[in-house]
């Protein structure tokens, strides 16, 4: 898979997830949250990039009496990818941005 992604969408992606993101400590979900007024971005940048590499469309959830919005991506793929880069499920503790980004110009 990592021949095939353009080192941008690849940052953008694990950016994505170190920023808004967490993957189930179980199984195969990514979520994504964030405020309303992110939905814009999420349509035209995180959802189609993700659509593109993994063909996985997310399940979007509006909080109740809340100002926020969840995204729901179930994929093994996308996951397991994820993982492969030292992203971790559950809770983020020091969340570090990984090398192939960082020594990437």
């Amino acid at each position: 898979m990592l021949s095939k992604i353009r080192y941008q969408d690849l940052a953008e992606i694990l950016g994505f997830v170190l920023g808004d993101g967490n993957i189930a400590k179980s199984g195969y979900k990514l979520t994504m949250s964030g405020n309303v007024q992110d939905r814009l971005y999420y349509d035209l940048r995180v959802i189609p990039i993700i659509k593109k590499y993994f063909n996985v469309n997310p399940k979007f959830y509006k909080l109740k009496n809340r100002e926020g919005i969840n995204l729901e991506f179930y994929s093994k793929e996308l996951v397991e990818f994820l993982l492969s880069f030292g992203l971790n499920r559950g809770k983020k503790v020091n969340p570090k941005i990984p090398a192939i980004v960082l020594n990437n110009e």
